[in-house]
């Protein structure tokens, strides 16, 4: 029977905090019972019903993927441009880009996204979004301001 190493961790270890386990690889599997579970979902597929594009005037609010009491997931399908400028005031916008294309204005100026790609918008940065036609975004909201931190560099471990 294989050993497997595992890593047990938290998401701000304190030196000495993070530990290794080691099981059989029997340990492992089946699935567990109970639990909040993992599910895959297709967000774009389930959550936005044919026709509906978000955006496009003050009912078509993106649909609610996951939340909590800090953060909040939402999709857009945006088609041309957003309805307004508008701003949040106490979230942080965190963009995923996942197709097309957008050209997204704000009052620091213009940024432009495309697949995989990814940007910040602070709270209390207005802003109004140009979506392509193929366009479909996940966009992260956190109470919590959200800081970029750098890719390790050649050679570093994160």
């Amino acid at each position: 029977m294989a050993k497997i190493k595992e890593l047990v961790t938290h998401w701000e270890d304190k030196p000495g905090e993070s530990f290794w386990l080691e099981r059989e690889e029997e340990y492992y599997g089946p699935p567990a019972q109970g639990g909040r579970g993992i599910k895959k979902i297709q967000p774009f597929k389930e959550y936005l019903p044919p026709g509906f594009v978000t955006g496009k005037g003050p009912a078509a609010k993106p649909p609610v993927v996951y939340e909590n009491e800090d953060v909040r997931i939402e999709v857009a399908n945006i088609d041309g441009p957003q309805h307004m400028y508008h701003r949040g005031c106490d979230n942080d916008e965190l963009w995923f880009q996942v197709d097309g294309t957008s050209v997204n204005h704000t009052e620091m100026g213009k940024v432009e996204l495309g697949p995989m790609e990814m940007t910040l918008v602070p709270a209390g940065v207005a802003h109004r979004i140009f979506g392509s036609p193929n366009f479909k975004r996940l966009v992260i909201y956190t109470k919590k301001p959200l800081r970029l931190v750098p890719p390790p560099g050649p050679g570093e471990k994160k």
